[in-house]
């Protein structure tokens, strides 16, 4: 495998990692590379690193992810849930995932995620603004009167 064959293989990370190579062997400084793939100057640094230690081969992606837990089905049904409720916390879905699915998802960004694709929001609202500032209210509020008045004369 080369640079070139990484490059054409069309992953961006890739792709980065490649052309950073590249740019090193063409006398390019790090910190230049580092601004143009957007990337720090120590990741810069390493992906150069592997290069010279392992070939184009050492920059290839290994991470392949796992496999997730819910199915296409499972996720159209949890949407389908959301979607019935007017209003719904985060505790109340990972609840019911937990109790139909038997899934607890280490963290709570994935419940509201999928609050988020089903046009919820999982952030809790107050009917009362607790920072309101009464007295600073009817200033403003006597202002605005005041300067509407102001601009209305004929």
């Amino acid at each position: 495998m080369t640079l070139n064959d990484l490059i054409n293989e069309g992953d961006p990370r890739g792709i980065k990692r490649a052309m950073s190579t590249k740019m090193f062997l063409s006398g390019s400084s790090r910190e230049m590379m580092s601004h143009v793939l957007n990337v720090g100057v120590d990741v810069v640094t390493k992906w150069n690193r592997v290069y010279r230690e392992q070939g184009a081969e050492g920059l290839l992606l290994r991470y392949i992810g796992s496999e997730g837990y819910l199915t296409n089905e499972d996720r159209r049904n949890i949407h389908h849930y959301i979607k019935t409720h007017d209003t719904i916390t985060v505790k109340e879905c990972s609840l019911y995932i937990k109790t139909q699915y038997g899934i607890t998802d280490s963290s709570l960004s994935s419940y509201h995620k999928r609050l988020h694709e089903a046009g919820m929001s999982g952030e809790k609202t107050e009917k009362v603004n607790p920072k309101r500032d009464e007295e600073a209210v009817i200033k403003k509020r006597e202002d605005i009167k005041k300067n509407w008045k102001i601009i209305m004369r004929p």
